[in-house]
């Protein structure tokens, strides 16, 4: 299914359906235990860019501050800036199904107090002008119109206020290869694999905020992944993450085949001009 080719409306209804099919049923004991949140959810190629996204959210922790988690599913990166000091931590997902699963896990880290979610279309952000001090984002944009979610976020952030994403880059032939074969088989929607992230779109970026600092994962690290889970794996993910680092470092042309971007962004204190 294309979203081109249905109403917007209808495209919203069928993310809406997807997320809630995924999280109905899910059985929330697997939520629990001490680490069973962020980075450390996820598989072991995969977790540099996430881990280096929680440093950069750790470090505008405070307990005056609030940080929207735009587009939080089912809240498994609500917790970290929760767990790290932000006073208020809000989470907003077209998803309900998907929002009770994000409560679950706010009980479970006994962080409610600090931490509400809230339905709603994040094209359309239910919050006042500058109601947050920092917006996370971790693979929701491709689901949206790009200019259309950056203006809301944007409007949301107080001045001076910082966007910090990670998100997937869709430069590189072998995964768009595998991305269509997910899409043939219905395993993904169309729409979201035909706007995947590009660096282009890094100029749409740049019309929102100042200061866009970029820094690329998962170039060589995805060679390690069948056997990451193996200690000889592990060894050898640790080698390929400095590779990385090396190689996405002094080889610029190489980035834009890189599978994931950590993006930070400032809220401009003034609006752009008009000509920007």
């Amino acid at each position: 299914m294309s979203r081109e080719s249905v109403a917007p409306e209808s495209a919203q209804e069928f993310f809406r359906d997807h997320y809630d099919r995924r999280a109905t049923g899910l059985d929330t004991r697997a939520l629990r235990g001490p680490d069973v949140y962020g980075s450390a959810l996820l598989p072991a190629v995969l977790r540099a860019p996430y881990r280096y996204w929680e440093q950069l959210i750790a470090g505008s922790a405070d307990a005056e501050k609030s940080l929207l988690d735009f587009g939080c599913g089912q809240g498994r990166f609500s917790v970290f800036p929760a767990r790290r000091g932000f006073g208020r931590v809000v989470g907003i997902d077209i998803s309900a199904a998907s929002l009770e699963v994000a409560r679950e896990r706010a009980r479970y880290f006994g962080i409610e107090a600090r931490a509400e979610f809230v339905a709603g279309d994040c094209e359309q952000l239910p919050f006042a002008d500058g109601e947050f001090d920092v917006v996370i984002e971790s693979g929701t944009l491709p689901c949206l119109d790009l200019e259309r979610a950056l203006a809301e976020i944007r409007r949301v952030l107080r001045p001076g206020g910082r966007f910090l994403l990670v998100d997937t880059l869709g430069h590189n032939p072998v995964l768009n290869l595998r991305r269509r074969f997910a899409v043939a088989t219905g395993e993904r929607p169309e729409f979201v694999v035909s706007h995947i992230l590009r660096v282009e779109q890094f100029e749409i970026f740049r019309r929102h905020f100042d200061n866009v600092g970029a820094r690329f994962f998962n170039f060589a690290t995805l060679l390690a992944t069948p056997v990451a889970r193996w200690a000889a794996g592990r060894a050898l993910l640790r080698g390929l993450e400095s590779v990385d680092a090396t190689l996405l470092r002094a080889l610029p042309f190489l980035r834009r085949y890189a599978f994931k971007v950590v993006l930070e962004l400032d809220r401009p204190a003034v609006p752009p001009p008009a000509n920007r």
